[in-house]
Order: structure tokens, then C-alpha cells, then sequence
């Protein structure tokens, strides 16, 4: 479960910091058409790019802590998992 947890905040930080990616990248490109050919959406552009970064920090921040809890919670089931089994042999030899 802690891998697939790992694995899948990866996928999803990936999709996202694709997406910002390439915002920026369609802004750099209208920005130096702006020099050459006027009247292109450069404002549009880097509004766009900057929410979108946002997105994907805020995105990335938020899926990283919900993985940490996910694997700590895990984590602390399988040290009890463990203790009670640990309790349980120690009741069979008592007997």
C-alpha cells in the first residue's frame, strides 16, 4: 500500500508539473513572438502560466503531506498489528 500511495502522488505531482511545463513554455513562445509580431496574448499567457504553477505547488504540497499521513497511519496499524500478535503468542505460552 505504501509504494502505491508513493507511486500515485508521483503520478500526479508528474501530470501536474507537465501541465506547468508547458504553460510556461507557451508563454516563452508568445513572449518572443511579441517581439517580432505585436498583439499576442502575453498577459493571457503568463496569468495562465502563473496559475497553473500555482496549482501544481499547491497540488504537489498537498498530496505529498496526505501521502506521509496515509504511510505513517499505516505504518503505526502495522506496529500494532504486530504487538497484538506478539501479545497473542505470549497469552499461547502462558497457557
Amino acid at each position: 500500500m505504501k509504494e502505491f500511495i508513493r507511486q500515485f502522488a508521483a503520478l500526479i505531482t508528474g501530470a501536474f508539473s507537465l501541465l506547468a511545463a508547458l504553460a510556461w513554455n507557451d508563454t516563452i513562445k508568445v513572449s518572443i513572438q511579441q517581439y517580432i509580431s505585436p498583439g499576442s496574448t502575453l498577459e493571457s499567457m503568463f496569468i495562465y502560466a502563473v496559475i497553473i504553477t500555482i496549482v501544481a505547488v499547491l497540488v504537489t504540497v498537498y498530496l505529498n503531506k496526505l501521502a506521509e499521513k496515509l504511510i505513517k497511519r499505516e505504518e503505526r496499524l502495522i506496529k500494532q498489528i504486530e504487538k497484538l500478535k506478539e501479545d497473542l503468542h505470549n497469552d499461547k505460552n502462558k497457557k
